[in-house]
């Protein structure tokens, strides 16, 4: 491209400025690279070293007083907003906030508020919130109470069998807290006691489980308990006992001897598996000859097993000797 002027030669600026970028570019090249590179890297770390702003959690640890108890639930951790240059925040590590220890053994009730000095930070960084911020606390008095053990037990024993007795050693337990909660505690609980298809007497050594918020077991130990099984007892009662009659050593001929009434009612005590398998008969024995007279005898049951009782309704019968 050129430029013409009236009634000159017309002269080419191609090449002029051609040659003054050249020597723009060109001259001092080294110089000008290290110049370009230093205003890139100052454009990168002020815009890359801005602040940023991260959440910390940070676990709180209390001491509380001997003869109190806080019966609100603290705040055992808090989150803390933490900023700082990017290049800081990126490089810190939340192991280096550490726990923080509160001493609440002079603190009243009502509201505590989470002073910025509780958490100091490392260099370069800035506490911007905390939160929780505040927490309420609620003290009482710390009483002392003895209860007794209540033993806890899983499923049932076995079909015919009970539980007897459940006992515990220790018996009682001596319980410490906040006095409104241990005056309503009447026992502390065992954990549970399997008893399923149980058939027989055992020991069992557990813990005691805690027995509410803000209330301990003094001095805890391993409770030992005595599960007494026994077999369930059952009654039967069997109506309408046909009486046979036996003959003694010397009463000679027991077929004509009539009976009456001829039937009794049997009743079974006892283990209900073997109440429920039991066959009895009820008989009298004659022990001598009755001619023509009649006699009180009295019934007796046969196929009685061991361990059940009986009663028979009559217990006595009259027998005698009978037409031909």
């Amino acid at each position: 491209m050129t430029l013409e002027q009236p009634g000159e030669t017309p002269k080419p600026i191609a090449a002029p400025v051609m040659a003054w970028l050249r020597g723009a570019l060109l001259n001092n090249g080294r110089t000008k690279i290290v110049a370009l590179t230093l205003s890139v890297a100052a454009f990168v770390f002020v815009n890359t070293d801005k602040d940023a702003t991260i959440g910390v959690i940070v676990p709180v640890r209390y001491h509380y007083p001997e003869n109190r108890v806080l019966i609100t639930e603290p705040a055992h951790r808090v989150r803390l907003s933490v900023s700082g240059p990017r290049r800081r925040i990126q490089r810190f590590d939340h192991r280096e906030i550490e726990t923080v220890e509160i001493d609440l053994t002079n603190a009243r009730s009502g509201e505590f508020v989470f002073q910025e000095d509780l958490f100091p930070l490392p260099a370069g960084l800035e506490l911007v919130s905390i939160n929780p911020a505040t927490m309420r606390l609620a003290f009482e008095n710390k009483v002392t109470k003895e209860v007794r053990v209540e033993v806890v037990t899983d499923g049932n024993v076995a079909r015919n069998h009970r539980v007897e007795t459940l006992e515990a050693k220790p018996l009682k337990v001596t319980i410490r807290g906040a006095q409104s909660i241990v005056d309503g505690v009447s026992s502390v609980a065992t954990h549970e006691i399997a008893l399923a298809g149980k058939t027989k007497s055992f020991r069992a050594t557990t813990e005691l489980a805690r027995p509410k918020q803000t209330v301990e077991i003094v001095d805890p130990q391993p409770v030992v308990v005595r599960v007494s099984i026994i077999p369930k007892l059952a009654i039967r009662t069997l109506k309408a006992v046909p009486v046979e009659v036996r003959p003694g050593p010397t009463s000679g001929n027991a077929a004509n001897v009539r009976v009456h009434p001829k039937k009794v009612s049997i009743v079974l005590h006892g283990d209900a598996a073997v109440v429920e398998r039991a066959n009895v008969a009820a008989f009298v024995v004659l022990s001598r000859e009755l001619g023509t007279k009649r006699r009180r005898v009295t019934v007796m049951i046969d196929g009685v097993p061991k361990g059940v009782a009986t009663e028979v309704t009559p217990r006595r019968v009259t027998v005698k000797q009978g037409r031909r």
